[in-house]
Order: structure tokens, then sequence, then C-alpha cells
């Protein structure tokens, strides 16, 4: 209930409904007058009370609180997208965002002024899975992970087999440069796990396996 009023005073009026546009910005001039008399008069009075913080709430239809509670929502989903780089995750959670800002009766910020994707996969990447598949085809056990949903490769074993059988795959300096930001099947970590083949812990890159990707 606190962050209310600050919310309401720094909300875009240009990005709510038109029939609660001129009360917002009714509101906001009226935020401003409040601050001039805080800071230059000691005080500043309210003669409607509580009443002036539910205006918007009321032109929205919702109860003060669940504005609240959708904003909280707003913000959680934004902080995600700012860190999120995968194009079809950032797409779903916009769509929650756009539909969050509708139940406030404004319009969400553009999906590209909130962080960005990740570039399309370097062609060295797409060359590494191509190659991965090939191995997994002709029967070699590169993939370590115990776990279907998961893909755990030794890149010196990949590399290895890959000449054995006439396979090109970019160097191994290049590879973990770019690997990083391997997005199908998604790039997870770098750690050792304990081998579905070999019985013993590897040291391994590991990635989600994705629809279209390695799974």
């Amino acid at each position: 209930m606190k962050l209310l009023n600050g919310w309401l005073f720094g909300v875009d009026a240009n990005r709510v409904a038109p029939e609660v546009r001129d009360r917002l910005i009714e509101y906001q001039r009226e935020c401003y007058d409040v601050l001039a008399d805080y800071w230059q008069k000691g005080s500043a009075t309210n003669p409607r009370g509580a009443a002036a913080s539910l205006m918007i709430g009321q032109s929205t239809g919702l109860p003060t609180t669940q504005l609240v509670a959708l904003q909280a929502q707003g913000w959680k989903i934004i902080d995600r997208l700012k860190a999120e780089t995968v194009r079809e995750l950032r797409a779903d959670l916009y769509q929650q965002l756009v539909r969050i800002y509708s139940d406030m009766a404004m319009t969400a910020p553009p999906l590209d002024a909130i962080g960005q994707e990740a570039p399309d996969a370097a062609a060295e990447v797409v060359e590494f899975w191509t190659v991965f598949k090939a191995l997994e085809r002709l029967g070699h056990p590169v993939n370590h992970s115990r776990n279907p949903e998961l893909v755990a490769l030794k890149l010196d074993q990949v590399a290895t087999l890959a000449q054995q059988e006439g396979l090109d795959v970019a160097p191994a300096k290049t590879l973990k440069r770019l690997l990083r930001a391997s997005r199908s099947p998604r790039f997870v970590d770098v750690k050792s796990i304990n081998s579905a083949h070999a019985g013993v812990t590897v040291h391994c890159w590991v990635f989600r396996a994705q629809e279209g990707g390695a799974a």
C-alpha cells in the first residue's frame, strides 16, 4: 500500500485507457502540488483523506489491493524479461505482462524496451549440434546425462569422435566462447557429472534439450 501512490505518480498517462487518462493526469498534477507544499511549507494536507489514493483503482473497477498485487506481478515479469534472452521464453513472458497491464487499464511497454534476446546462433554452433546428432545416429554415446531433459557433453570427446568420422567442428577455444549462447539446446552450465556411460565423474558442458534441439 505504501508503494501505490508513488507508482501512480510515475505511470505514463499515454499508456492508460482513455477513460482513465484525465483522472490520472489530475492526480499527478496534485502530486506535484503536494510535494511542493511538503518541501516548501513543511506539510501537505489532503482534505479527501485516503479516498484520493483509490482514484485510479475506482476507474479500473479494481480494489486497491488487487492493483498493488498486479503491479508487483508486472515488476517480477519485467525483471525476468530483463534477464531472459531466449526468444520463445521472452514471448511467453511478454504475453503475461500484456495481460497484467490490460487488467490495470494500461498498455505494456514494448518488448524490445525490456532486455534483449540472444542473437541467432553462430554458424559454428549450428555445425556443432549437427555433428552431435550425427554422432548419436552413428551409435556414439556422447551424451553423458542421466537426465533425459539434459545433454551433457565432453567437448574433447566430441571433437575426437568427429575427426574419426570425418566430420568437422570448430576449435575448442571457439566453441567454449560460442556455446554459452546456444539456445537450442540451451546452455545451462559447465560442471562435473556422473556419466551415464562411463560410470565415473566427467567434466561436461550441460545443455537443456529443447523441442527442435538435440532431444
